[in-house]
C-alpha cells in the first residue's frame, strides 16, 4: 500500500477540518524545541549526539509511537523536509498503521542540491509555530507512556 504524500498545504487543511489528525513531528527534540506545527507531538525517529555532532537512530520510535496511538489513527507525519518522515511512515507502515500522510516539504522545506526550495515548508508557508518542548507533545512526556525506564527518568 503506498504512502499517502501531501504538502504542507494539504496538511493543515486537514488538521484543520478532521479534529482527529495528528501531526506527529519526527524531527529531534532540539530541532522540535527550535520551531514545530502547532499543535504538533514530537517523537523522533533519530536523536543528535552530541559527542559524534550526527544524527543516529532512535530505538524506541516505534515503541513510543505505538504507546501513544492506535493503528487506525489517522497520522500526519512530517520531519525538516520529508525525507526522515517517509522513512518514519514505512517503519510505522510495517507495524500495521494504515492512516499515514509523510507531509512533503516538511517544517523548513524541501531543497535541491543547490539549496534551492522546491517546495516550500511549514514555516516558509507562514503556518502557526509554537517553540519549546510543547509539554504534554514533548518526546519526554509521550514517551512516559511506554513501560521502558532509563536513568535519565
Amino acid at each position: 500500500m503506498a504512502i499517502k504524500q501531501i504538502s504542507s498545504q494539504e496538511a493543515k487543511e486537514l488538521l484543520e477540518s478532521e479534529r482527529d489528525y495528528i501531526y506527529i513531528d519526527v524531527r529531534s527534540e532540539m530541532e522540535f524545541q527550535q520551531g514545530h506545527p502547532t499543535n504538533s507531538k514530537n517523537i523522533p525517529i533519530k536523536h543528535f549526539n552530541t559527542v559524534s555532532q550526527m544524527l543516529e537512530d532512535n530505538s524506541e520510535y516505534l515503541e513510543v509511537v505505538e504507546a501513544n496511538f492506535p493503528k487506525d489513527a489517522k497520522l500526519i507525519i512530517g520531519c525538516n523536509s520529508g525525507i526522515r518522515s517517509q522513512v518514519a511512515c514505512e517503519m510505522l507502515e510495517q507495524k500495521g498503521y494504515k492512516n499515514l500522510a509523510n507531509m512533503l516539504g516538511g517544517f523548513g522545506g524541501a531543497r535541491d542540491m543547490f539549496g534551492n526550495i522546491i517546495q516550500k515548508g511549514w514555516l516558509e508557508l507562514g503556518f502557526p509555530v509554537s517553540y519549546g518542548n510543547g509539554e504534554e507533545r514533548s518526546y519526554d512526556s509521550l514517551r512516559k507512556k511506554t513501560n521502558r525506564t532509563t536513568e535519565n527518568d
